[in-house]
């Protein structure tokens, strides 16, 4: 199996599947994924063996200076903020609930577990039934074994332009600023949703003594004098980290059936299948992608072109 891309999705099939080469256009190791990772399972960390942290997440949401219950009109304010359409999104509950955090440095770990099987600097530029042709690192052209299956954790407007799949879908995303700040002494995981359109922050989130605030802007000093008076906290005792840009930080959905349909012609045509947020264009947590992974592979072992268009569009 070839992997395209070496995200968390692309390191995390690289493990599941360790005899898999992993092709990825970066030409170093880069932790892209900013934001909150939290788990609903251990799965992940019993397969790579990462050790996983459980705990108790609490939540609330702050709208014109004081906590909020998750109303309609609050959740319609929440995403259209996000994505700039009605959608249901996570904020519609806010009551606690148990998950299990990673290492800072989980997307690092999983791509050690796979370096010797990453080729950095290589961007995939087209490809076909027979070949993949892969710029700059000097591979060159890659012939594909007869029913090699391709993993792409691409988004997937970018590999059906390079299959030349033809679509109506406009995707629509939405780039995101991930700020994130040390709080030294800090031991709580805590996260408030920000639905006010007035305010760039949407979501601050506390790990431990990471303090993780998700923006659709730069974030003012105003921004942060809200956030602070939301956690009760001194933002004086706060230690900048980082500020980074994600592109494709929030995605709206695009018609399902189509979505389904691009994904199994892709797969049934040229044995390439699709794998993560931004590949299948859904919002999912890796623990999706872990199932998704499985169920790929089920459809790589399946006989028939029958069985194989159930499991596709399942």
């Amino acid at each position: 199996m070839i992997i395209l891309g070496a995200g968390m999705a692309g390191c995390l099939a690289g493990v599941l599947d360790p005899k898999a080469i992993i092709l990825e256009a970066a030409p170093e190791p880069t932790a892209s994924h900013k934001a909150v990772l939290r788990f609903r399972e251990d799965k992940i960390s019993k397969v790579t063996g990462i050790p996983f942290r459980p705990v108790m997440v609490r939540k609330a949401i702050w709208l014109d200076g004081r906590e909020v219950l998750p109303t309609p009109r609050v959740c319609n304010l929440y995403s259209q903020k996000v994505t700039g359409k009605i959608l249901d999104r996570s904020i519609r509950s806010i009551e606690p609930v148990q998950r299990f955090v990673a290492p800072d440095d989980f997307h690092l770990q999983l791509a050690e577990q796979c370096k010797a099987r990453i080729k950095y600097n290589s961007p995939v530029e087209a490809i076909s039934k027979k070949h993949l042709r892969v710029g700059n690192g000097g591979i060159g052209l890659i012939e594909r074994a007869k029913d090699e299956s391709i993993l792409s954790t691409m988004p997937m407007p970018t590999l059906m332009k390079l299959l030349g799949i033809q679509h109506r879908e406009k995707f629509d995303f939405q780039p995101i600023t991930v700020t994130r700040y040390k709080l030294p002494g800090a031991d709580v995981f805590q996260t408030i949703y920000f639905p006010s359109p007035n305010d760039s922050v949407y979501r601050a989130t506390m790990t431990g003594d990471d303090f993780i605030v998700e923006s659709v802007r730069e974030i003012s000093a105003i921004d942060m004098a809200v956030v602070c008076e939301a956690f009760g906290i001194k933002q004086s005792s706060l230690v900048s980290v980082s500020e980074n840009v994600q592109k494709y930080g929030k995605i709206a959905p695009i018609d399902d059936r189509m979505r389904k349909h691009m994904m199994f012609t892709a797969s049934a045509d040229f044995c390439v299948y699709s794998l993560g947020r931004f590949a299948c264009w859904r919002n999912i947590l890796l623990d999706d992608v872990y199932e998704d992974f499985f169920k790929i592979k089920r459809m790589i072992n399946t006989t028939t072109h029958y069985d194989h268009k159930l499991e596709a569009l399942a």
